[in-house]
Protein backbone atom coordinates (compact mmCIF):
# COMPACT_ATOMS: atom_id res chain seq x y z
CA UNK A 1 0.00 0.00 0.00
CA UNK A 2 1.42 3.33 -1.60
CA UNK A 3 1.95 5.96 1.30
CA UNK A 4 -0.50 8.71 -0.97
CA UNK A 5 -3.60 5.98 -0.18
CA UNK A 6 -3.02 5.90 3.10
CA UNK A 7 -2.78 10.07 2.80
CA UNK A 8 -5.85 9.58 0.67
CA UNK A 9 -7.71 7.64 3.03
CA UNK A 10 -6.39 9.12 6.56
CA UNK A 11 -10.20 9.50 7.66
CA UNK A 12 -10.79 5.52 7.40
CA UNK A 13 -7.45 4.63 8.86
CA UNK A 14 -8.38 6.96 12.08
CA UNK A 15 -12.14 5.48 12.58
CA UNK A 16 -10.47 2.19 12.45
CA UNK A 17 -7.91 3.01 14.74
CA UNK A 18 -10.36 4.73 16.96
CA UNK A 19 -12.98 2.62 17.03
CA UNK A 20 -11.17 -0.70 17.23
CA UNK A 21 -12.29 -3.03 20.51
CA UNK A 22 -9.24 -4.15 20.79
CA UNK A 23 -6.36 -1.49 22.46
CA UNK A 24 -3.71 -0.12 19.50
CA UNK A 25 -0.15 2.55 20.51
CA UNK A 26 1.66 3.68 18.40
CA UNK A 27 5.11 4.05 20.09
CA UNK A 28 8.45 6.23 19.11
CA UNK A 29 11.79 4.18 19.17
CA UNK A 30 12.73 5.42 22.61
CA UNK A 31 9.36 4.00 24.21
CA UNK A 32 7.20 6.89 24.44
CA UNK A 33 3.64 6.16 23.68
CA UNK A 34 2.91 8.90 20.74
CA UNK A 35 -0.54 7.57 19.69
CA UNK A 36 -3.44 5.89 21.35
CA UNK A 37 -6.69 4.85 20.44
CA UNK A 38 -10.19 5.02 23.26
CA UNK A 39 -9.84 0.92 23.89
CA UNK A 40 -6.19 1.04 25.16
CA UNK A 41 -7.31 4.29 27.30
CA UNK A 42 -10.28 2.43 28.76
CA UNK A 43 -8.54 -0.70 29.92
CA UNK A 44 -5.98 1.84 31.61
CA UNK A 45 -8.34 4.32 32.73
CA UNK A 46 -6.83 7.04 31.54
CA UNK A 47 -7.43 9.90 29.39
CA UNK A 48 -5.70 10.27 26.17
CA UNK A 49 -4.02 13.40 26.65
CA UNK A 50 -2.39 11.68 29.92
CA UNK A 51 -1.35 8.50 28.10
CA UNK A 52 0.10 10.03 24.90
CA UNK A 53 3.83 10.96 26.18
CA UNK A 54 4.37 9.11 28.81
CA UNK A 55 6.87 6.28 28.65
CA UNK A 56 6.05 2.79 28.24
CA UNK A 57 7.83 1.38 31.51
CA UNK A 58 5.66 3.67 33.44
CA UNK A 59 2.94 1.52 32.67
CA UNK A 60 4.33 -1.62 33.00
CA UNK A 61 4.91 -4.43 35.95
CA UNK A 62 7.96 -3.85 37.15
CA UNK A 63 8.26 -7.55 36.72
CA UNK A 64 7.97 -7.72 33.21
CA UNK A 65 10.12 -4.68 32.13
CA UNK A 66 13.08 -7.11 31.52
CA UNK A 67 11.13 -9.34 29.21
CA UNK A 68 9.51 -6.15 27.19
CA UNK A 69 12.60 -4.84 26.79
CA UNK A 70 14.73 -8.08 25.78
CA UNK A 71 12.22 -8.31 22.94
CA UNK A 72 12.02 -4.58 21.47
CA UNK A 73 15.77 -5.17 21.18
CA UNK A 74 15.39 -8.25 19.01
CA UNK A 75 12.81 -6.55 16.78
CA UNK A 76 14.65 -3.55 16.52
CA UNK A 77 17.96 -5.07 15.18
CA UNK A 78 15.54 -7.33 12.97
CA UNK A 79 15.99 -10.43 14.67
CA UNK A 80 12.28 -11.26 14.97
CA UNK A 81 9.60 -9.43 12.67
CA UNK A 82 7.18 -9.12 15.41
CA UNK A 83 6.58 -10.43 19.20
CA UNK A 84 3.49 -11.49 20.85
CA UNK A 85 3.76 -12.10 25.06
CA UNK A 86 1.22 -11.39 28.12
CA UNK A 87 2.23 -8.97 30.23
CA UNK A 88 0.79 -6.81 33.27
CA UNK A 89 -0.49 -2.76 32.98
CA UNK A 90 -0.13 -0.70 35.81
CA UNK A 91 -3.63 1.05 35.70
CA UNK A 92 -4.33 4.56 36.42
CA UNK A 93 -5.55 3.63 39.97
CA UNK A 94 -2.86 1.43 40.67
CA UNK A 95 -5.06 -1.87 39.80
CA UNK A 96 -3.05 -4.26 37.59
CA UNK A 97 -4.72 -5.61 34.07
CA UNK A 98 -3.42 -8.18 31.85
CA UNK A 99 -3.18 -8.30 28.31
CA UNK A 100 -1.98 -10.39 24.91
CA UNK A 101 0.20 -7.59 23.20
CA UNK A 102 1.25 -8.01 19.80
CA UNK A 103 4.01 -5.98 18.99
CA UNK A 104 5.26 -5.21 15.38
CA UNK A 105 7.58 -2.32 13.51
CA UNK A 106 7.03 0.30 10.86
CA UNK A 107 9.99 1.03 8.59
CA UNK A 108 10.96 3.28 6.17
CA UNK A 109 11.57 1.92 2.45
CA UNK A 110 14.81 1.28 3.27
CA UNK A 111 14.44 -0.76 6.65
CA UNK A 112 15.15 2.01 8.85
CA UNK A 113 12.61 1.77 11.94
CA UNK A 114 10.09 4.51 12.41
CA UNK A 115 7.93 3.79 15.19
CA UNK A 116 6.56 0.71 17.03
CA UNK A 117 2.73 -0.85 16.63
CA UNK A 118 1.33 -2.27 19.29
CA UNK A 119 -1.83 -4.17 19.70
CA UNK A 120 -3.04 -4.98 23.26
CA UNK A 121 -6.25 -7.53 23.31
CA UNK A 122 -7.54 -7.56 27.47
CA UNK A 123 -6.76 -11.11 29.46
CA UNK A 124 -7.94 -10.66 32.40
CA UNK A 125 -10.83 -13.24 31.61
CA UNK A 126 -8.47 -15.72 30.82
CA UNK A 127 -6.35 -14.93 34.23
CA UNK A 128 -9.46 -14.69 36.59
CA UNK A 129 -10.79 -18.37 35.18
CA UNK A 130 -6.94 -19.76 35.28
CA UNK A 131 -7.17 -18.46 38.83
CA UNK A 132 -10.09 -19.56 39.98
CA UNK A 133 -9.19 -22.95 38.57
CA UNK A 134 -6.03 -22.98 40.46
CA UNK A 135 -8.14 -22.52 43.33
CA UNK A 136 -10.49 -25.51 42.69
CA UNK A 137 -7.54 -27.07 42.42
CA UNK A 138 -5.47 -26.99 45.50
CA UNK A 139 -8.31 -25.62 47.81
CA UNK A 140 -11.42 -27.66 48.84
CA UNK A 141 -14.74 -25.33 48.29
CA UNK A 142 -16.35 -25.27 51.00
CA UNK A 143 -13.90 -24.95 54.24
CA UNK A 144 -11.09 -22.78 52.05
CA UNK A 145 -8.31 -25.65 53.34
CA UNK A 146 -5.91 -27.28 51.39
CA UNK A 147 -7.33 -30.02 49.56
CA UNK A 148 -6.26 -33.15 48.85
CA UNK A 149 -4.18 -32.47 45.50
CA UNK A 150 -2.42 -29.45 47.37
CA UNK A 151 -1.70 -31.86 50.35
CA UNK A 152 0.67 -33.68 48.68
CA UNK A 153 2.61 -30.89 46.94
CA UNK A 154 2.82 -29.32 50.09
CA UNK A 155 4.29 -32.35 51.80
CA UNK A 156 7.26 -32.63 49.39
CA UNK A 157 8.35 -29.86 50.29
CA UNK A 158 7.92 -30.51 54.16
CA UNK A 159 9.73 -33.57 53.84
CA UNK A 160 12.66 -31.98 51.68
CA UNK A 161 13.25 -29.88 54.60
CA UNK A 162 13.15 -32.04 57.55
CA UNK A 163 15.61 -34.25 55.24
CA UNK A 164 17.80 -30.68 55.00
CA UNK A 165 17.91 -30.18 58.64
CA UNK A 166 17.47 -33.78 59.99
CA UNK A 167 14.00 -32.76 61.66
CA UNK A 168 11.04 -34.90 62.53
CA UNK A 169 7.39 -34.06 61.69
CA UNK A 170 4.18 -35.38 62.75
CA UNK A 171 1.01 -36.33 60.15
CA UNK A 172 -2.36 -36.34 62.37
CA UNK A 173 -5.39 -37.83 60.54
CA UNK A 174 -8.68 -36.95 61.96
CA UNK A 175 -12.48 -38.27 61.55
CA UNK A 176 -15.01 -36.46 63.21
CA UNK A 177 -16.99 -38.85 65.78
CA UNK A 178 -20.64 -39.41 64.70
CA UNK A 179 -20.82 -36.77 62.54
CA UNK A 180 -22.81 -38.57 59.59
CA UNK A 181 -25.34 -38.91 62.90
CA UNK A 182 -25.17 -35.39 63.00
CA UNK A 183 -25.73 -35.10 59.15
CA UNK A 184 -28.08 -37.52 58.82
CA UNK A 185 -30.38 -35.90 62.07
CA UNK A 186 -29.83 -31.96 61.14
CA UNK A 187 -29.41 -31.86 57.32
CA UNK A 188 -26.48 -31.42 54.52
CA UNK A 189 -26.70 -27.56 55.59
CA UNK A 190 -25.98 -28.19 59.19
CA UNK A 191 -23.32 -31.05 58.42
CA UNK A 192 -21.50 -27.83 56.20
CA UNK A 193 -21.80 -25.59 58.72
CA UNK A 194 -19.82 -27.79 61.01
CA UNK A 195 -17.34 -28.38 58.59
CA UNK A 196 -16.68 -25.38 58.33
CA UNK A 197 -16.46 -24.38 62.07
CA UNK A 198 -14.07 -27.50 62.23
CA UNK A 199 -11.79 -26.05 59.75
CA UNK A 200 -11.93 -22.68 62.01
CA UNK A 201 -11.14 -24.48 64.95
CA UNK A 202 -8.10 -26.47 63.73
CA UNK A 203 -6.56 -23.40 61.72
CA UNK A 204 -6.64 -21.78 64.85
CA UNK A 205 -4.94 -24.10 67.01
CA UNK A 206 -1.67 -24.06 65.33
CA UNK A 207 1.12 -22.43 63.48
CA UNK A 208 1.50 -20.54 60.02
CA UNK A 209 4.02 -23.26 59.07
CA UNK A 210 2.11 -26.12 59.63
CA UNK A 211 -0.58 -27.24 57.41
CA UNK A 212 -4.12 -27.81 57.99
CA UNK A 213 -5.92 -30.11 55.31
CA UNK A 214 -9.58 -31.84 54.20
CA UNK A 215 -9.47 -34.95 52.52
CA UNK A 216 -13.17 -35.02 51.93
CA UNK A 217 -15.78 -36.21 54.33
CA UNK A 218 -15.04 -35.73 57.42
CA UNK A 219 -11.66 -36.02 57.23
CA UNK A 220 -9.35 -33.42 58.21
CA UNK A 221 -5.01 -34.17 57.99
CA UNK A 222 -2.59 -31.80 60.05
CA UNK A 223 1.12 -32.09 58.95
CA UNK A 224 3.15 -30.46 62.27
CA UNK A 225 5.65 -29.38 59.96
CA UNK A 226 8.92 -28.91 62.82
CA UNK A 227 8.70 -31.28 65.95
CA UNK A 228 10.64 -29.52 68.51
CA UNK A 229 9.71 -31.91 71.28
CA UNK A 230 8.91 -35.87 71.61
CA UNK A 231 5.73 -34.93 73.13
CA UNK A 232 4.75 -31.93 70.64
CA UNK A 233 2.18 -34.00 68.73
CA UNK A 234 0.18 -35.36 71.79
CA UNK A 235 0.34 -31.93 73.19
CA UNK A 236 -1.26 -30.60 69.28
CA UNK A 237 -3.42 -33.47 69.26
CA UNK A 238 -5.08 -32.72 72.90
CA UNK A 239 -5.33 -29.50 71.66
CA UNK A 240 -7.26 -30.38 68.54
CA UNK A 241 -9.41 -32.47 71.18
CA UNK A 242 -10.28 -29.93 73.36
CA UNK A 243 -10.80 -27.19 70.71
CA UNK A 244 -13.70 -29.26 69.19
CA UNK A 245 -15.33 -30.43 72.31
CA UNK A 246 -16.37 -26.77 72.64
CA UNK A 247 -19.84 -26.57 72.34
CA UNK A 248 -21.25 -25.21 68.80
CA UNK A 249 -24.31 -23.76 67.81
CA UNK A 250 -25.03 -25.00 64.63
CA UNK A 251 -29.24 -24.49 62.73
CA UNK A 252 -30.28 -23.39 66.82
CA UNK A 253 -28.80 -26.20 68.00
CA UNK A 254 -25.78 -27.07 70.33
CA UNK A 255 -23.50 -29.52 69.18
CA UNK A 256 -20.89 -31.15 70.89
CA UNK A 257 -18.17 -32.61 68.22
CA UNK A 258 -15.46 -34.86 69.73
CA UNK A 259 -12.72 -36.34 67.01
CA UNK A 260 -10.66 -39.16 66.76
CA UNK A 261 -6.93 -38.44 65.44
CA UNK A 262 -4.52 -40.77 64.43
CA UNK A 263 -0.76 -40.40 64.43
CA UNK A 264 2.29 -41.19 62.57
CA UNK A 265 5.61 -39.60 63.26
CA UNK A 266 8.68 -38.84 60.11
CA UNK A 267 11.04 -40.62 59.49
CA UNK A 268 9.87 -43.25 62.42
CA UNK A 269 7.18 -44.49 60.86
CA UNK A 270 7.93 -44.15 57.42
CA UNK A 271 9.12 -41.82 54.76
CA UNK A 272 6.67 -41.35 52.12
CA UNK A 273 3.86 -39.87 51.96
CA UNK A 274 1.50 -42.62 51.40
CA UNK A 275 3.54 -44.37 53.55
CA UNK A 276 2.62 -41.73 57.02
CA UNK A 277 -1.02 -41.25 55.74
CA UNK A 278 -1.50 -44.77 55.70
CA UNK A 279 0.06 -45.32 59.42
CA UNK A 280 -1.59 -42.61 60.38
CA UNK A 281 -5.12 -43.73 59.30
CA UNK A 282 -4.07 -47.22 61.19
CA UNK A 283 -3.46 -45.24 64.11
CA UNK A 284 -6.97 -43.46 63.72
CA UNK A 285 -8.31 -47.02 63.28
CA UNK A 286 -7.73 -48.02 66.71
CA UNK A 287 -8.36 -44.69 68.16
CA UNK A 288 -12.09 -45.48 66.52
CA UNK A 289 -12.16 -48.94 68.36
CA UNK A 290 -11.21 -47.50 71.98
CA UNK A 291 -14.05 -45.31 71.40
CA UNK A 292 -13.57 -42.82 69.64
CA UNK A 293 -12.44 -38.87 71.32
CA UNK A 294 -9.11 -39.82 71.82
CA UNK A 295 -5.90 -40.08 69.85
CA UNK A 296 -3.31 -42.97 69.38
CA UNK A 297 0.02 -42.97 67.72
CA UNK A 298 0.87 -45.86 64.81
CA UNK A 299 2.70 -48.73 65.80
CA UNK A 300 3.68 -51.32 63.70
CA UNK A 301 2.21 -54.42 65.70
CA UNK A 302 -0.62 -56.11 63.96
CA UNK A 303 -4.12 -55.26 64.16
CA UNK A 304 -7.14 -56.35 63.00
CA UNK A 305 -7.34 -53.71 60.06
CA UNK A 306 -3.94 -54.32 59.44
CA UNK A 307 -4.15 -58.18 58.32
CA UNK A 308 -7.92 -57.03 56.43
CA UNK A 309 -5.46 -55.32 54.47
CA UNK A 310 -3.53 -57.89 53.93
CA UNK A 311 -6.09 -60.10 52.95
CA UNK A 312 -7.55 -57.54 50.50
CA UNK A 313 -4.57 -56.87 48.81
CA UNK A 314 -3.93 -61.03 48.06
CA UNK A 315 -7.42 -60.84 47.18
CA UNK A 316 -6.93 -58.29 44.48
CA UNK A 317 -3.73 -59.81 42.82
CA UNK A 318 -5.75 -63.45 42.51
CA UNK A 319 -8.86 -61.13 40.92
CA UNK A 320 -7.52 -61.44 37.28
CA UNK A 321 -6.45 -64.99 37.45
CA UNK A 322 -10.11 -65.97 39.04
CA UNK A 323 -11.69 -63.15 36.53
CA UNK A 324 -13.46 -61.87 39.21
CA UNK A 325 -13.55 -58.20 36.74
CA UNK A 326 -15.98 -56.74 34.91
CA UNK A 327 -15.96 -53.76 32.87
CA UNK A 328 -19.35 -51.56 32.85
CA UNK A 329 -20.09 -48.93 30.50
CA UNK A 330 -21.17 -45.46 31.34
CA UNK A 331 -22.83 -43.76 27.90
CA UNK A 332 -21.94 -40.30 26.54
CA UNK A 333 -24.30 -38.33 24.96
CA UNK A 334 -24.40 -35.82 21.55
CA UNK A 335 -27.49 -33.76 23.34
CA UNK A 336 -27.96 -32.09 19.55
CA UNK A 337 -27.94 -34.99 17.48
CA UNK A 338 -29.33 -37.04 19.97
CA UNK A 339 -26.71 -40.00 19.72
CA UNK A 340 -24.15 -42.22 22.03
CA UNK A 341 -20.76 -40.58 21.00
CA UNK A 342 -18.75 -42.93 23.37
CA UNK A 343 -18.74 -45.47 26.19
CA UNK A 344 -16.67 -45.10 29.55
CA UNK A 345 -15.40 -48.21 30.54
CA UNK A 346 -15.61 -48.36 33.90
CA UNK A 347 -13.90 -51.51 35.92
CA UNK A 348 -15.79 -53.19 38.71
CA UNK A 349 -14.71 -56.36 41.32
CA UNK A 350 -17.50 -58.71 42.76
CA UNK A 351 -15.49 -60.76 45.82
CA UNK A 352 -17.11 -63.51 47.93
CA UNK A 353 -15.87 -61.74 51.20
CA UNK A 354 -15.71 -58.02 50.56
CA UNK A 355 -18.66 -58.04 48.21
CA UNK A 356 -19.03 -55.00 45.64
CA UNK A 357 -15.29 -53.06 45.81
CA UNK A 358 -15.31 -49.60 44.62
CA UNK A 359 -12.79 -48.32 42.18
CA UNK A 360 -12.02 -45.60 44.94
CA UNK A 361 -10.91 -48.54 47.03
CA UNK A 362 -8.94 -51.25 44.90
CA UNK A 363 -7.25 -48.65 42.17
CA UNK A 364 -4.95 -47.00 44.92
CA UNK A 365 -3.56 -50.31 45.89
CA UNK A 366 -3.12 -51.76 42.49
CA UNK A 367 -1.29 -48.46 42.03
CA UNK A 368 0.77 -49.26 44.76
CA UNK A 369 1.72 -52.79 44.40
CA UNK A 370 1.91 -52.74 40.25
CA UNK A 371 -0.95 -54.79 39.79
CA UNK A 372 -2.05 -51.85 37.61
CA UNK A 373 -0.04 -53.02 34.30
CA UNK A 374 -1.79 -56.01 34.21
CA UNK A 375 -4.87 -54.54 35.41
CA UNK A 376 -4.56 -51.60 32.84
CA UNK A 377 -3.75 -54.03 29.55
CA UNK A 378 -7.21 -56.06 30.89
CA UNK A 379 -9.06 -52.95 30.57
CA UNK A 380 -7.60 -51.49 27.33
CA UNK A 381 -7.77 -55.36 25.77
CA UNK A 382 -11.28 -56.28 27.01
CA UNK A 383 -13.18 -52.86 26.04
CA UNK A 384 -11.34 -52.37 22.72
CA UNK A 385 -12.76 -56.31 21.98
CA UNK A 386 -15.74 -55.12 23.13
CA UNK A 387 -16.52 -52.08 21.04
CA UNK A 388 -15.91 -54.13 18.03
CA UNK A 389 -18.38 -56.71 18.68
CA UNK A 390 -20.68 -53.78 18.74
CA UNK A 391 -19.78 -52.55 15.90
CA UNK A 392 -20.14 -55.33 14.06
CA UNK A 393 -23.80 -55.56 15.48
CA UNK A 394 -24.91 -52.68 13.90
CA UNK A 395 -23.38 -49.63 16.04
CA UNK A 396 -20.22 -49.09 13.71
CA UNK A 397 -19.12 -45.27 14.45
CA UNK A 398 -19.33 -46.55 18.82
CA UNK A 399 -16.06 -45.46 20.54
CA UNK A 400 -14.36 -46.22 23.71
CA UNK A 401 -13.07 -44.11 26.63
CA UNK A 402 -10.38 -46.01 28.60
CA UNK A 403 -8.97 -43.74 31.82
CA UNK A 404 -5.27 -44.58 32.17
CA UNK A 405 -3.81 -44.56 35.65
CA UNK A 406 -0.36 -42.63 36.47
CA UNK A 407 1.78 -45.84 36.57
CA UNK A 408 0.53 -47.41 33.42
CA UNK A 409 1.06 -43.95 31.88
CA UNK A 410 5.06 -44.28 32.39
CA UNK A 411 5.46 -47.51 31.37
CA UNK A 412 7.99 -47.39 28.67
CA UNK A 413 6.32 -49.90 26.08
CA UNK A 414 2.72 -48.19 26.95
CA UNK A 415 1.64 -46.71 23.48
CA UNK A 416 2.87 -50.33 22.23
CA UNK A 417 0.56 -52.03 24.55
CA UNK A 418 -2.14 -49.80 23.07
CA UNK A 419 -1.03 -50.81 19.81
CA UNK A 420 -1.07 -54.60 20.38
CA UNK A 421 -4.55 -53.97 21.79
CA UNK A 422 -5.95 -52.34 18.17
CA UNK A 423 -4.34 -55.23 16.03
CA UNK A 424 -5.96 -57.82 18.37
CA UNK A 425 -9.52 -56.27 18.93
CA UNK A 426 -9.36 -55.24 15.12
CA UNK A 427 -10.44 -51.64 16.14
CA UNK A 428 -9.20 -48.57 14.17
CA UNK A 429 -7.40 -46.33 16.31
CA UNK A 430 -9.91 -43.46 15.39
CA UNK A 431 -12.59 -45.10 17.96
CA UNK A 432 -10.51 -45.40 20.95
CA UNK A 433 -10.42 -42.34 23.28
CA UNK A 434 -7.81 -42.73 26.37
CA UNK A 435 -8.21 -39.89 29.39
CA UNK A 436 -5.29 -38.51 31.27
CA UNK A 437 -5.67 -36.56 34.41
CA UNK A 438 -4.92 -33.26 34.92
CA UNK A 439 -2.46 -34.24 37.02
CA UNK A 440 -0.85 -36.59 35.49
CA UNK A 441 -0.37 -34.82 32.35
CA UNK A 442 0.96 -32.20 33.74
CA UNK A 443 3.60 -34.37 36.23
CA UNK A 444 6.55 -34.39 33.44
CA UNK A 445 5.17 -32.10 30.86
CA UNK A 446 7.65 -33.11 27.94
CA UNK A 447 7.28 -36.84 28.47
CA UNK A 448 3.18 -36.58 28.31
CA UNK A 449 4.03 -34.18 25.03
CA UNK A 450 6.62 -36.95 23.63
CA UNK A 451 3.81 -40.04 24.25
CA UNK A 452 0.35 -38.08 23.34
CA UNK A 453 2.39 -37.14 20.09
CA UNK A 454 2.71 -40.99 19.87
CA UNK A 455 -0.44 -41.91 19.94
CA UNK A 456 -2.22 -39.08 18.21
CA UNK A 457 -0.23 -40.11 15.47
CA UNK A 458 -1.73 -43.52 15.43
CA UNK A 459 -5.53 -41.38 15.27
CA UNK A 460 -6.07 -42.06 18.47
CA UNK A 461 -8.25 -39.43 20.47
CA UNK A 462 -7.06 -37.86 23.77
CA UNK A 463 -9.20 -36.51 26.78
CA UNK A 464 -7.77 -34.70 30.09
CA UNK A 465 -10.24 -36.03 32.70
CA UNK A 466 -11.47 -34.13 35.81
CA UNK A 467 -10.58 -30.98 34.52
CA UNK A 468 -10.55 -27.71 36.62
CA UNK A 469 -9.71 -30.21 39.71
CA UNK A 470 -5.81 -30.16 38.44
CA UNK A 471 -4.22 -27.05 37.55
CA UNK A 472 -2.75 -27.47 34.31
CA UNK A 473 -1.23 -24.53 32.25
CA UNK A 474 -3.93 -24.00 28.91
CA UNK A 475 -1.07 -23.51 26.81
CA UNK A 476 0.17 -26.60 27.22
CA UNK A 477 -3.24 -28.37 27.01
CA UNK A 478 -2.92 -26.71 23.32
CA UNK A 479 0.52 -28.07 23.46
CA UNK A 480 -0.06 -31.43 23.81
CA UNK A 481 -3.07 -31.24 21.13
CA UNK A 482 -5.67 -32.45 23.23
CA UNK A 483 -9.47 -33.59 21.53
CA UNK A 484 -11.54 -33.21 24.28
CA UNK A 485 -11.67 -30.97 27.83
CA UNK A 486 -14.06 -33.44 30.54
CA UNK A 487 -15.05 -31.05 33.13
CA UNK A 488 -15.64 -32.63 36.45
CA UNK A 489 -18.27 -33.32 38.30
CA UNK A 490 -17.60 -31.20 41.28
CA UNK A 491 -17.20 -28.06 38.84
CA UNK A 492 -20.78 -28.21 38.02
CA UNK A 493 -22.85 -29.62 40.81
CA UNK A 494 -24.09 -26.38 42.31
CA UNK A 495 -23.74 -24.16 38.86
CA UNK A 496 -27.59 -23.96 38.42
CA UNK A 497 -27.95 -22.34 41.53
CA UNK A 498 -24.73 -20.91 42.80
CA UNK A 499 -23.73 -18.04 40.97
CA UNK A 500 -20.32 -17.89 41.44
CA UNK A 501 -19.99 -21.49 40.41
CA UNK A 502 -22.01 -20.34 36.89
CA UNK A 503 -20.00 -18.21 35.97
CA UNK A 504 -16.76 -20.18 36.62
CA UNK A 505 -18.70 -23.20 34.75
CA UNK A 506 -19.64 -21.05 31.45
CA UNK A 507 -16.05 -19.15 31.27
CA UNK A 508 -14.54 -23.14 30.86
CA UNK A 509 -16.96 -23.85 28.29
CA UNK A 510 -16.19 -19.90 26.59
CA UNK A 511 -12.81 -20.49 26.83
CA UNK A 512 -12.24 -24.23 26.15
CA UNK A 513 -13.96 -23.98 22.49
CA UNK A 514 -12.31 -21.12 21.84
CA UNK A 515 -8.98 -22.41 22.05
CA UNK A 516 -10.52 -25.09 20.10
CA UNK A 517 -11.07 -28.28 22.46
CA UNK A 518 -14.01 -30.43 22.40
CA UNK A 519 -15.89 -29.94 26.04
CA UNK A 520 -17.82 -32.56 27.79
CA UNK A 521 -19.01 -32.68 31.37
CA UNK A 522 -19.27 -35.49 33.33
CA UNK A 523 -21.45 -36.42 36.20
CA UNK A 524 -24.88 -34.69 35.52
CA UNK A 525 -27.27 -35.85 37.51
CA UNK A 526 -30.01 -33.76 37.58
CA UNK A 527 -32.48 -31.90 35.44
CA UNK A 528 -31.27 -28.70 36.73
CA UNK A 529 -27.87 -29.17 35.75
CA UNK A 530 -28.77 -30.62 32.65
CA UNK A 531 -31.18 -27.44 31.40
CA UNK A 532 -28.40 -25.24 32.68
CA UNK A 533 -25.86 -26.86 31.08
CA UNK A 534 -27.58 -26.84 27.48
CA UNK A 535 -28.48 -23.49 27.96
CA UNK A 536 -25.07 -22.40 28.12
CA UNK A 537 -23.12 -24.07 25.36
CA UNK A 538 -22.64 -27.57 26.56
CA UNK A 539 -24.16 -30.07 24.36
CA UNK A 540 -21.89 -33.30 25.25
CA UNK A 541 -22.62 -34.97 28.46
CA UNK A 542 -22.26 -37.47 30.30
CA UNK A 543 -23.91 -38.77 34.05
CA UNK A 544 -26.65 -40.78 35.94
CA UNK A 545 -28.98 -38.09 34.45
CA UNK A 546 -28.57 -40.39 31.58
CA UNK A 547 -27.38 -43.64 32.58
CA UNK A 548 -25.66 -44.96 35.29
CA UNK A 549 -22.54 -47.70 34.49
CA UNK A 550 -24.42 -50.59 32.86
CA UNK A 551 -22.74 -54.39 32.28
CA UNK A 552 -22.34 -55.41 28.86
CA UNK A 553 -25.71 -56.85 28.07
CA UNK A 554 -27.50 -53.57 29.74
CA UNK A 555 -25.28 -51.27 27.28
CA UNK A 556 -26.47 -53.19 24.69
CA UNK A 557 -30.48 -52.51 25.07
CA UNK A 558 -29.27 -49.19 25.71
CA UNK A 559 -27.51 -48.78 22.83
CA UNK A 560 -30.40 -50.44 20.69
CA UNK A 561 -33.34 -48.58 22.52
CA UNK A 562 -31.95 -45.49 23.74
CA UNK A 563 -34.13 -41.89 22.89
CA UNK A 564 -33.47 -38.84 24.47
Amino acid sequence: MSPSFIDDNKDCFKIAFDYSPTGIVLATLDGYLNKVNSAFCKMLGYDKDELQNMHFRDITHPDDLESSLDNVQQLVHEKISHFQMTKRYVCKNGHITWANVNVSMARDESQIPLYFIINILDNNKQKDMEAQLERKAYFDELTGLVNRNQLEHLFDRVLSTSRRHNRKFAVLFLDLDKFKQINDTLGHAAGDQLLKLTAERLKNCHRSDDIVSRLGGDEFVVILTDLSRDDSAAIAAEKIKNSLLRPAKIMEHEVYMAVSIGISIYPTDGVHYQTLIRNADSALYKAKENGGNNYQFYTNKPNLKDHRTIDFESALLEALDKNEFQLYFQPKIDIIQNRVIALEALLRWQHHEFGTVSPQQMLPLAEETGLIIQLGDWIINTACVQTSLWQRAGFPSLTVSINVSPRQFRQPDFADSIIKALNISKLAPHFLELEFSESLAMQDPEYTLQTINTLKNLGIKITIDNFGTGYSSLRYLQRFGVDHIKIDQTVIQNAHINSWDASLVVAMIELAKNLQFEVIVQGVETKEQYTFLKNNGCDKMQGYYFSVPMTIDNTTEFLKEFKF
